[in-house]
């Protein structure tokens, strides 16, 4: 093995463990604005003290809100987890091809001589 190879077997799990971790860390910052913002509206509108239709209409669009504002962040996390999963698969394929082409190569210095 040489130090290129062995930089490089370092260098591509440190890349991805640091994409992945600063993706997870923006993902939660992301989560946790959503949920301060969620309570911040639950306690003003619980100072309000709506009550009927008004109170129902208001809890209601407290409802859709969370849940539309909450779908773009799961996308993110999805998509972050998704892109990782694929780079996993392409270094474990990239590795597969490289000993294939090592057999292969010795296979064939065997044959030569």
């Amino acid at each position: 093995m040489t130090i290129e190879e062995l930089i490089d077997d370092i260098e591509m799990p440190l890349k991805f463990f640091a994409i992945l971790s600063l993706d997870t860390l923006f993902n939660s910052i992301f989560l946790a604005i959503w949920a301060i913002i969620q309570f911040i509206l639950n306690y003003v509108l619980g100072l309000l003290q709506l009550e009927g239709f008004d109170g129902s209409i208001i809890r209601l669009a407290q409802i859709v809100f969370a849940v539309t504002t909450f779908i773009p962040i799961l996308m993110y996390y999805y998509m972050g987890l998704r892109v990782g999963w694929i780079r996993i698969h392409q270094r474990i394929d990239r590795e597969r091809r490289k000993r294939e082409i090592e057999n292969a190569n010795s296979e064939f210095q065997r044959r030569r001589t």
